[in-house]
């Protein structure tokens, strides 16, 4: 239907004086432009509007639009380190190339303007924090020190956390699959069981989970039960891949009864895929509490890669092609560090680090004993209605 000429009058007039949170509400709530995205884009375009860009503090949200130029851009952005500048242009930039589509962005004279944010702005940032870190001389260690890690996993494997907080899964085995398989956080949280090859301990990497929140999800194309707990194809072509399991990790798995063996590895209590979000809110804050540290999920794969790198003498080709890296560049610019230790580390170093330090009938014991403590405690576990039942 055609608009009056007031009611045309009123829309420019609204377009001319919209502010950059305003343009940010229209621009999260159009449909078609959710259309255009997977919901974990939508979660972390959200998350980095409230954080990062909409705060008063930063001084661009109450701002009209036609009154934003490219210096205010560049000085918004300098005042950030480069993760973050790279994480702000993710969602700054597409914001404005919408009023640019939707013919908001328009100058004083309420004529068509160009986006203000350079095409090759971050590549600038990139450059001169590059420099930095060459005069500074930074990254120069290791994300995490391997004894750190062995002490974290003695304590993870004894700690059995299936039995405190989900006794419907074994919440350890994430953390293998992402510090121990390289897998990526959204990947060792969509794996099942049928992915599992018990002959060649391996496991299929063929999806992961992009989940958003039920309260995000309110008023978007994601609303419906529907797309709850979503699957989605992976995050590159080379991420399909098969990854071998540790001995260590199969120990863990081949805890858990064969009968209890379908569906998904790391589940909830109706037995579906854990979001990341609510992995990290149920489960992962939880049990780094417990145990004393503050590792994050994605810094745990990166050990994954530093540790096959600089203690297995694995080579970047390699690791690349087991942590699913689309290009070796990623590789080498990720673990440069790592790559260079490798080429003295000597050969007498390389062992097991993470070989069990028990054997499955002594590992079974012990978890026999858990769920034996537990039960006086609790009473009898449930799943379903139904009470649990385990294989000794």
């Amino acid at each position: 239907m055609k608009q009056s000429v007031p009611e045309e009058k009123n829309r420019l007039e609204a377009m001319f004086n919209m502010t950059l949170k305003q343009l940010a509400d229209e621009w999260m709530h159009d449909k078609d432009e959710q259309r255009m995205i997977a919901p974990r884009t939508y979660s972390r375009r959200f998350s980095t509007l409230k954080n990062h860009i909409l705060p008063t503090e930063f001084g661009l949200a109450d701002m009209k639009i036609r009154d934003i130029t490219t210096y205010q851009i560049r000085k918004f952005y300098k005042d950030k380190d480069y993760k973050t500048q790279r994480t702000v242009h993710m969602t700054l930039n597409p914001l404005f190339k919408y009023a640019e589509r939707e013919e908001i962005l328009r100058d004083e004279n309420g004529n068509p303007k160009q986006n203000p944010i350079p095409v090759s702005i971050l590549e600038q940032f990139k450059r001169m924090n590059r420099r930095k870190e060459i005069e500074a001389d930074t990254n120069t260690k290791p994300v995490f020190e391997l004894d750190e890690m062995i002490q974290f996993f003695q304590n993870l494997d004894l700690y059995s956390p299936r039995h405190l907080f989900a006794p419907f899964m074994d919440v350890a085995i994430p953390y293998h699959f992402i510090a121990l398989c390289g897998m990526r956080p959204s990947e060792a949280l969509s794996r099942k069981w049928e992915d599992i090859n018990f002959l060649d301990n391996t496991i299929a990497i063929n999806q992961q989970t992009i989940g958003v929140s039920k309260e995000l999800r309110k008023g978007t194309i994601w609303e419906s039960d529907k797309y709850a707990m979503p699957n989605s194809a992976l995050k590159t072509i080379k991420a399909n891949r098969f990854v071998p399991l540790p001995e260590r990790t199969m120990q863990r798995l081949m805890l858990v009864p064969e009968d209890e063996r379908t569906g998904y590895i790391v589940m909830n209590k109706d037995r579906n895929p854990h979001t990341l979000d609510n992995f990290r809110d149920k489960h992962h804050y939880k049990i780094i509490a417990k145990l004393g540290v503050n590792y994050g999920l994605h810094a745990l794969r990166k050990f994954f890669g530093s540790y096959q790198i600089a203690w297995q003498n694995v080579d970047p080709f390699t690791v690349a092609e087991q942590m699913g890296h689309e290009d070796i560049k990623v590789t080498y610019r990720d673990y440069k560090v790592e790559i260079k230790k490798r080429k003295h580390a000597p050969q007498s170093e390389i062992k097991d680090w993470f070989a069990p330090t028990l054997t499955l009938s002594e590992l079974m014991a012990y978890e026999s004993t858990v769920r034996a403590e537990l039960a006086d405690e609790r009473g009898n576990l449930f799943r379903n209605g139904k009470q649990i039942t385990y294989r000794s």
